[in-house]
C-alpha cells in the first residue's frame, strides 16, 4: 500500500505540474529571455526574423563582459516547453567581437532540466571572432530538443582546417567557433541540424552522460589544399603554407593531392558517459563520428576527410564512403562495426580504407549495391590513427589482437607486425602479413556468387548468339525498384535501351535466355527463382520483383517441322486455344508468387509478309485471345507494343520477311518500354 501512495503521489504531482503549465504567447527577444529563467510554463514565440541587436546591443557589450554576462540568453528555469517553429534568431558576430567573453563560452545556454525546445534556428552573420566558444550549450537533464538549426560562423583563420593548428602550438592562434555543446544528462535531439561555416565542432559532448541523437545532420565544408597553396595573401601564404601535421615527406607543410574539411567533428565526444546515434548523417567534416562509448544504428558520412573514428562502440548498418580519407580509424577494445563502403572516388590522395588496432573487435565491411571501386586502397590491421588523424600524416603501427575481420569488398589488407592472433576473412587480396598467428581465409562477396551463378544460368555462348550484353550481370541496388523483363528474342534485343533509359530509377534485369512459347514461362521462372534467390543460393538474391513486364506469343504462334521453322508443313506450336489457357495459368502464377509486383504484358509484335515458319496477322489474332484473358485480370496492365511497332515496320525491319528489328527500331522499343514502366513504378 505504502508504494502503491508514492506512486499515485508522483503521478498526481505531475498532472498537476502539466494542468498549472501556463500557455504563454511572446513576441520579442526580451520576453523570452525573461520565460528563459522562469520555470513550468509553454512559451510560443511567434514565427519570424529576430535580430538579437534588438534585444542586446553592441554597446551594451562592455557592461555584460564587466558582469560576467557572458550568455546571450540563458534558459535556466525548468519543465517548460518553449515553441519556437519558424522562429529564426538572427545573431551580428559583431556581438562576439564586443563581449570578448573567456575561452570555453557558450553563448545560448541551457541550465535547467526537463525542458522541451522545438523548432529554433540561430543563425549567426558577419565576420566578427572572439575567443573559442560555443554557439549553443545543453546543461541540466531531461533536456529535450527537437528541429533546433544552428548556422554558425565566425572563426579566425577560416579556409584550411586544423593545418595551422588549434592548440597552444598553432602556427596562427585560432579563434574557434563550435555549434552545439553537451554537457548535461539525458539529453535528447531529434531531427537537429548543424551547418559549420567555421572551425569548430557540430555535435560535441563534454561530461554529459547517456545523450540521444536521431535524424540529426552535421554539414560542413572542404576544400582540395591545392586551392589554399594557390593562394597569395592570407594567413597561410604569410607562414609559407606551414603546418602543424609532418607529412609523408616528413615537412611540415601543406600537402598537395588533398582534400581538407574546414571544420571539425560532425559528432564528437570527450570523456562521456553513453551516446546513442540513430539515422544521423554528417557531410563534409573532419571527421564524421568520432564517437567512445557509443551505438549507432543506420548513421551514414558523406564526402568527410575520416567517416568514423570509434572506440569501444556499437556500428550496426551504418555506411560511408572513403573519397577524401578513410571509412574508419578504429581503436580501444571490443567494438561490434558492421560498415558498408559506399561508392565514390576521386583523384585526391586516399592511404586507407581503415586502420585497425586495439583488441576484441569483430569488424564486417562490406560493399555496398553498386558496383566496385576501381582504386584499391587498404584495410590495415595493426595499424592506428595518424597524428591527430590527419590523413596526410603516415600511419603509425599500432598493436592490434583477438580482433575479427570480415571483409567483402574487393579491397586488399595490408597486415602490420604489431597485429597477433586475429582472424581475417576477405574477399580482397592479403598485400602483405608480417602479423603472427593471423588466420586467414579467403572469402566470396554475394555479389561474386551471385555472379557466378547467374554466368552458369546463362551459359557461356548465349551472349555470342544474340551479340547482346544484355546477359551480363545486374545486382540489385538497395533503395532502387527491381524490375524484371520476361520475352523472346525481341525484348532481347531492347532490353538494353530500356535498362539506358531507366539507369537511376529501376535496377532491370531480364530472363537468362530467349523466353520461347508460353509453356516454357512458369518452368523457366522457377528456374531463375531457384538458381538465383535465397535460400535456393546461399548469399543469393533476397528481394521481390517490384514490376514485372512479360510477352509471350511469338513463339506460340510460329510452325515447326522437326524442330525447324516451316509454316507449309508444320504445325504451330499453341493454339489460340492452348496459348490462352498457358496464360490464364501464368497469369494466375505471377499475381500468386509476386502479389505485390506491378505486372504488364507486351502484345507480340507484328509477324511482316513472307516471314520464315510464321503467317502475317496471327499475332493480332494472338493479341485479340490475350486481351480476352486479360480482361479477367484488370490489374495486369497491356503495353500495346504491337501498335507502336506496326506503324515503323519497313524502317525497322531487319530485313524483309524477318521478325526481328534494326537498331533503329529496338532503341525506340526500348525507350517505350522504359516509358511504360517508368510510369508505373
Amino acid at each position: 500500500m505504502k508504494i502503491q501512495r508514492c506512486v499515485l503521489t508522483f503521478l498526481l504531482m505531475n498532472v498537476v505540474g502539466v494542468i498549472n503549465a501556463a500557455e504563454v504567447k511572446i513576441s520579442s527577444l526580451k520576453e523570452l529571455a525573461d520565460y528563459a529563467s522562469k520555470s513550468g510554463n509553454v512559451i510560443t514565440l511567434s514565427p519570424g526574423v529576430y535580430p538579437l541587436t534588438d534585444y542586446l546591443s553592441v554597446d551594451s557589450m562592455a557592461a555584460r563582459h564587466d558582469s560576467k554576462q557572458f550568455q546571450f540568453i540563458t534558459f535556466s528555469g525548468n519543465e517548460n516547453v518553449f515553441k519556437l517553429d519558424g522562429v529564426e534568431i538572427e545573431v551580428d558576430n559583431e556581438l562576439r567581437s564586443a563581449l570578448k567573453a573567456p575561452l570555453h563560452n557558450s553563448e545560448f545556454l541551457i541550465t535547467g532540466s526537463n525542458n522541451t525546445f522545438s523548432g529554433l534556428t540561430i543563425r549567426y552573420k558577419g565576420e566578427g571572432t572572439t575567443f573559442g566558444s560555443a554557439a549553443f550549450a545543453v546543461g541540466g537533464k531531461d533536456n529535450v530538443l527537437k528541429n533546433i538549426t544552428l548556422r554558425v560562423k565566425g572563426s579566425f583563420p577560416y579556409g584550411y582546417g586544423d593545418y595551422l593548428g588549434k592548440g597552444p602550438k598553432s602556427v596562427v592562434k585560432h579563434k574557434k567557433h563550435s555549434g552545439l555543446l553537451i554537457t548535461g544528462t539525458n539529453t535528447k535531439l531529434y531531427a537537429c541540424n548543424v551547418f559549420m561555416r567555421s572551425l569548430g565542432h557540430a555535435f560535441f559532448i563534454q561530461g554529459g552522460s547517456n545523450t540521444y541523437f536521431e535524424d540529426c545532420y552535421a554539414e560542413g565544408q572542404i576544400r582540395p589544399t591545392d586551392q589554399m597553396l594557390a593562394e597569395v595573401s592570407g594567413p597561410a601564404f604569410e607562414h609559407d603554407f606551414a603546418s602543424v601535421y609532418r607529412n609523408y615527406d616528413g615537412k611540415k607543410t601543406i600537402p598537395s593531392g588533398y582534400m581538407k574539411s574546414l571544420n571539425e567533428c560532425g559528432f564528437r565526444t570527450y570523456a562521456t558517459g553513453k551516446v546513442t546515434a540513430i539515422n544521423c548523417t554528417a557531410k563534409y567534416m573532419r571527421v564524421g563520428f568520432a564517437l567512445a562509448k557509443a551505438s549507432l544504428s543506420n548513421c551514414e558520412a558523406i564526402d568527410c576527410e575520416r567517416g568514423y573514428y570509434l572506440n569501444n562502440a556499437v556500428a550496426k548498418d551504418c555506411r560511408g564512403d572513403a573519397k577524401y580519407g578513410p571509412l574508419m580509424y578504429l581503436v580501444g577494445n571490443n567494438s561490434q562495426i558492421d560498415l558498408t563502403l559506399m561508392p565514390g572516388e576521386s583523384d585526391m590522395k586516399v592511404h586507407a580504407v581503415a586502420t585497425i588496432c586495439g583488441s576484441g573487435h569483430n569488424v564486417s565491411i562490406k560493399n555496398s549495391d553498386q558496383g566496385t571501386r576501381k582504386k584499391e586502397t587498404p584495410i590495415m590491421l595493426g595499424y592506428g590513427m595518424p597524428s591527430a588523424g590527419e590523413i596526410s600524416s603516415p600511419i603509425p603501427e599500432a598493436a592490434a589482437k583477438n580482433i575479427t575481420i570480415t571483409n567483402t569488398t574487393s579491397m586488399p589488407i595490408v597486415i602490420g607486425e604489431k597485429a597477433t592472433d586475429c582472424e581475417i576473412k576477405t574477399h580482397g587480396p592479403i598485400l602483405e602479413n608480417k602479423g603472427s598467428n593471423i588466420n586467414v581465409a579467403k572469402t566470396i562477396s554475394d555479389k561474386e556468387i551471385c555472379r557466378v551463378a547467374w554466368e552458369t544460368l546463362c551459359g557461356s555462348k548465349i551472349a555470342g548468339v544474340y551479340k547482346t550484353d544484355c546477359f551480363n550481370y545486374v545486382h540489385p541496388a538497395k533503395g532502387i525498384p527491381n524490375v524484371l523483363l520476361y520475352g523472346d528474342s525481341i525484348s532481347i534485343k531492347y532490353t538494353s535501351a530500356v535498362q539506358k533509359n531507366l539507369e537511376g530509377q529501376a535496377t532491370v534485369f531480364r530472363l537468362f535466355k530467349n523466353g520461347g512459347s508460353s509453356d516454357h514461362f512458369i518452368p523457366n521462372m522457377e528456374k531463375m527463382h531457384d538458381a538465383m534467390f535465397q535460400p535456393g543460393l546461399e548469399g543469393g538474391w533476397d528481394f521481390k520483383w517490384d514490376l514485372i513486364h512479360f510477352n509471350v506469343g511469338l513463339h506460340d504462334l510460329k510452325y515447326l517441322k522437326n524442330g525447324n521453322l516451316n509454316k507449309k508443313e508444320g504445325k504451330q506450336v499453341s493454339s489460340i486455344s492452348v496459348y490462352k489457357e498457358n496464360l490464364d495459368g501464368i497469369c494466375k502464377w505471377l499475381r500468386s508468387m509476386f502479389p505485390n509486383a506491378k505486372l504488364i504484358f507486351s502484345t507480340t509484335t507484328p509477324v511482316p509478309a513472307n516471314a520464315k515458319g510464321r503467317f502475317e496477322g496471327d499475332s493480332i489474332k494472338f493479341n485479340n485471345a490475350a486481351r480476352e484473358v486479360l480482361a479477367k485480370y484488370p490489374d495486369i496492365i497491356i503495353n500495346d507494343l504491337y501498335t507502336f511497332t506496326k506503324p515503323n515496320i519497313e524502317e525497322w525491319a531487319q530485313e524483309p520477311g524477318n521478325v526481328h528489328y534494326n537498331e533503329l527500331g529496338f532503341n525506340a522499343q526500348g525507350k517505350e518500354v522504359a516509358r511504360i514502366i517508368a510510369e508505373n513504378l
